[in-house]
């Protein structure tokens, strides 16, 4: 069994994902490297094996419409150069504006949460990306730094703890 929302399923990543996969790191907003050529079936099945082997530096899941079942992007916790868990996610242009940003961050900071026994998780974020921006500061992800990446995009650095995620998440129930 697979997380899921009532319009939003978590799930691994399948061969049939993959050139989707790829059509989300043309459009992506951050700098992305993942080894995967679209329609090479070789390097195809080499990227998803290295996608599941890779589980002690990254976590990653395939996110789909949960009635249809069709692929729109997906997630990722990954350890960062300072060993901290990072939060990632990226969607296909026709899922950018159907607000799934705070479901996509509850679910992996609960994870790295509750799962992984982290005490804080971060996230990086284009401070053009309006709709990320509103959804880290609703679920209380605090800015820790701005920076400038190669394309002068500047990009945000937020933080969030799990101390003030139950607070908040507590004041829900």
């Amino acid at each position: 069994m697979h997380p899921q929302t009532n319009n939003l399923a978590f799930r691994r990543f399948k061969l049939s994902d993959l050139d989707s996969f790829h059509e989300t790191q043309l459009t992506c907003q951050l700098p992305r490297r993942h080894p995967y050529k679209q329609g090479i079936s070789e390097s195809a099945s080499k990227f998803l094996e290295a996608l599941q082997q890779s589980e002690d530096k990254c976590r990653y899941w395939a996110l789909e419409e949960a009635v249809s079942g069709v692929f729109l992007g997906y997630c990722k916790l990954c350890r960062n150069s300072k060993d901290e868990i990072e939060i990632d996610y990226d969607l296909l242009g026709s899922a950018k504006k159907l607000g799934f940003e705070k479901v996509i961050l509850s679910f992996l900071a609960c994870y790295a949460f509750s799962q992984l026994k982290q005490q804080s998780v971060n996230c990086t974020a284009n401070k053009k990306n309006g709709i990320l921006l509103h959804a880290l500061e609703e679920l209380g992800f605090q800015q820790t730094a701005a920076v400038s990446s190669s394309g002068n995009e500047t990009l945000l650095r937020y933080k969030l703890n799990k101390s003030t995620f139950i607070e908040l998440a507590e004041q829900f129930q």
